[in-house]
């Protein structure tokens, strides 16, 4: 069932319990964990973190540590499953699930007594789900009274339509994965209403949505809403700080306009225009004609080519400082339409000057790295960021230049001929890559 109230309905009712938190691996359920951590710390709530990659590792974390745990606290994980029917629970123990993944799964959605389902307020559901909600009652055939004239022929034709209805209707609900508010806002909005937010919560909750957009889980006019809603919050904790400077123990979050260039501020601006999403695949980087074109889009922003591939604090001041207008300017002539947004900023009060071999150890680094005292680790892992995008840009040029891309149909698949075809350029991408050859799965 869905929760109205998060504080009432949730928070009060396990702040007093010991919780067990299952947490998917990516950024916005990061900082969403780190939200309901630093809550779960200020109300001295006992609880245990597992991260989890899959369904057989969410069922594997429940088993683990069911006997001893009764709230489950999942985020990100759980919301598009039947949560009862893979763990198997017993009838006390109860799931607060806030997972930006859609459809979420309708017996969770009708579970009244074990399954707590936290949205953000305002969020609701699709059109789909409000028509399948209206045939979830049984035909009407069924509930007349016997005797009513109808004969037994007519009332099974009408319940046989009313079944075919009921799953063409789920059928459509389920067909296509999207994905809701993020789980960090949810989150940051229970902070809110417990007048526990803070700008490092704020923050969180910024970079929880900014990689939903980022990654293409949510459209632009979605994030549109989300954010301006953030930014009301910006201008509360932020109203009246002082420009000129932060103290040691200050940060100051901003909203402005921002480049979908990947850590161009920590990178050169040839590397970031080469390996982000967004411009690589519109200037088709992986063939000379797109290499040219970059060149030619520095070029008509009037940046020498030197000075691209210079480290971005190395570049000429006077270039830096019009770099946002000229890269909006010149988009423009080389279709990128999209190449800048409005995003959210943070100040740190200064600035100090890392090794996980396990997953466990790589999200508990990852968690480390949302704390503004821990900016070695963000540093890190900036450089492992830009290690991340060169290799992606450089595996998809090999599987192109190589005519490595297989079409399935509906899908193209790491090494398809026909994807040369113009009518294969409409057609979604499915990458496989092995995550066990023991076991033979891929990811």
């Amino acid at each position: 069932m869905f929760v109205e109230k998060l504080k009432e309905e949730v928070y009060d009712v396990i702040k007093n319990q010991r919780v067990l938190v299952l947490v998917s691996m990516d950024v916005d359920s990061l900082c969403a964990c780190k939200i309901l951590q630093w809550l779960f710390k200020c109300d001295n709530v006992q609880y245990t973190i597992v991260p989890v990659s899959g369904k057989e590792d969410l069922v594997r974390a429940y088993h683990e540590h069911y006997e001893q745990l009764k709230h489950i606290f999942l985020i990100n994980c759980g919301g598009n499953l039947n949560i009862l029917e893979i763990l198997e629970p017993e009838e006390d123990v109860l799931f607060y699930i806030s997972d930006s993944h859609r459809p979420l799964d309708l017996d969770n959605i009708y579970n009244q007594d074990q399954v707590k389902l936290l949205m953000k307020e305002g969020e609701h559901l699709s059109d789909e789900f409000e028509e399948s909600d209206e045939e979830g009652s049984e035909p009407s055939s069924k509930r007349r009274r016997t005797g009513d004239g109808e004969s037994p022929l007519s009332k099974r034709q009408s319940k046989r339509r009313w079944h075919q209805n009921r799953q063409e209707i789920l059928y459509q609900y389920y067909a296509y994965a999207f994905h809701g508010s993020a789980a960090s806002l949810v989150m940051y909005e229970l902070a809110w209403k417990m007048s526990k937010d803070s700008n490092d919560l704020l923050w969180w909750a910024a970079v929880g949505l900014t990689h939903q957009y980022l990654y293409e889980k949510i459209d632009s006019d979605k994030y549109v809403t989300d954010a301006q809603n953030l930014h009301e919050h910006v201008m509360r904790h932020n109203h009246g700080r002082d420009d000129n400077g932060t103290s040691i123990n200050c940060l100051k979050i901003g909203f402005d306009t921002e480049l979908q260039l990947s850590l161009y501020r920590h990178w050169s601006l040839f590397e970031s225009i080469c390996h982000s999403r967004y411009t690589a695949c519109r200037f088709r980087v992986w063939t000379n004609k797109g290499k040219n074109k970059i060149k030619e889009f520095l070029a008509d922003m009037g940046i020498p080519l030197v000075q691209s591939q210079q480290k971005f604090s190395s570049m000429d001041f006077e270039l830096r400082s019009i770099l946002k207008p000229s890269v909006e300017k010149s988009s423009e002539r080389f279709g990128l339409d999209e190449i800048s947004y409005g995003s959210f900023n943070v100040q740190y009060g200064f600035k100090t000057k890392k090794e996980g071999t396990t997953k466990w150890d790589n999200f508990l680094e990852a968690l480390d790295a949302l704390s503004r005292t821990n900016t070695d680790k963000l540093q890190d892992g900036i450089e492992m960021g830009k290690k991340q995008l060169i290799a992606v840009v450089n595996q998809v040029n090999t599987l192109i230049g190589m005519n490595q891309v297989m079409c399935a149909g509906h899908f193209l698949y790491s090494h398809v001929r026909e994807s040369k075809n113009k009518k294969a350029a409409a057609l979604p991408f499915v990458l496989a890559t092995p995550l066990d050859s023991e076991k033979a799965i891929c990811t």
